[in-house]
């Protein structure tokens, strides 16, 4: 029995890679504003990124997870990195550097995403004044007509949330956890709201049909168990080094964020900024005050 719960802990632990994978797939929707068709375009962006996503992360998973010649030797690799001794155990260091190679251009272009999806709900968010200083940061650069000052605070505070990781790997790896997690987080809000006030949402052209219940309940509880598993230490026995402390920064960035609401933003916050006006006659728009 004790063997057995081991290899299930072992499963669960296993799904944090494939879910690593399948994350951000949402950065179309934050540039809806600036996509023409966007209530089309938007939703098969972020279906496009899932499949794509799926097929070649699923390719890469196996091809390194069959790749591993010895486990421990892989874990405590001279290397620092347990995906460079994979590479080295199966290739010459030529081929290992022309993958880690690709692997940096990978993470530049992510991070290039990032930085594009960050500094667009910097803009948003202060253009709604729902941030310190949100006349600086909503400023349009007349030249090259983008927020230029909310691009530079997103790579600032990236670069910031890279520190920790020059004295206290667990830092970083927490940190690393904690942005997964709490992306999560923000999915779960849309879909109860959804499950809970059907009616107040306006359908748009690209919709679930009568599945959308389903779906919605289906990817809800499968976030609640991912969430579940990211705070879960990955190694036994528990000690101060091997201890998973995401959980303490979600706790820590619920609480902030529920203070800063009822302390403050719910007495002056009056939601976001609308540029279009609807026709009560032509549509079927409903608002609702949760």
């Amino acid at each position: 029995m004790h063997k057995s719960k081991e290899t299930i802990y072992v499963i669960l632990i296993g799904l944090l890679p494939a879910q690593y994978v399948l994350t951000g797939y949402d950065a179309s929707a934050h540039m809806t504003e600036e996509t023409k068709n966007a209530d089309k375009a938007s939703p098969w962006g972020m279906i496009s990124a899932i499949l794509v996503s799926t097929i070649i992360g699923w390719l890469f998973l196996i091809a390194f997870f069959f790749g591993i010649h010895d486990y421990e030797a892989t874990i405590r690799t001279s290397t620092g990195f347990p995906i460079i001794q994979i590479l080295l155990d199966n290739f010459n260091k030529e081929l290992t550097l022309f993958f880690m190679c690709l692997l940096l251009i990978a993470c530049w272009f992510c991070g290039l995403t990032s930085v594009t999806t960050n500094s667009r709900m910097i803009y948003a968010f202060s253009r709604d004044n729902a941030m310190p200083g949100s006349r600086w940061w909503h400023t349009i650069h007349p030249r090259i007509s983008c927020p230029l000052n909310a691009v530079w605070l997103s790579c600032f505070i990236a670069f910031l949330l890279t520190l920790p990781y020059l004295g206290n790997t667990i830092a970083f790896v927490a940190i690393t956890n904690l942005s997964t997690i709490c992306l999560y987080i923000s999915y779960i809000l849309p879909i109860v709201c959804k499950l809970l006030y059907p009616n107040a949402f306006l359908r748009g052209p690209f919709h679930l049909g009568i599945f959308s219940t389903f779906i919605n309940i289906i990817a809800l509880l499968w976030i609640c168990l991912i969430i579940v598993l990211f705070v879960l230490p990955p190694i036994y026995p528990v000690t101060a080094i091997t201890m998973n402390y995401a959980s303490v920064g979600v706790g820590s960035v619920i609480i902030c964020a529920g203070c800063a609401y009822f302390l403050s933003a719910k007495y002056w916050f009056q939601g976001p900024i609308t540029n279009i006006t609807f026709n009560k006659e032509k549509t079927d728009f409903i608002i609702k005050t949760f």
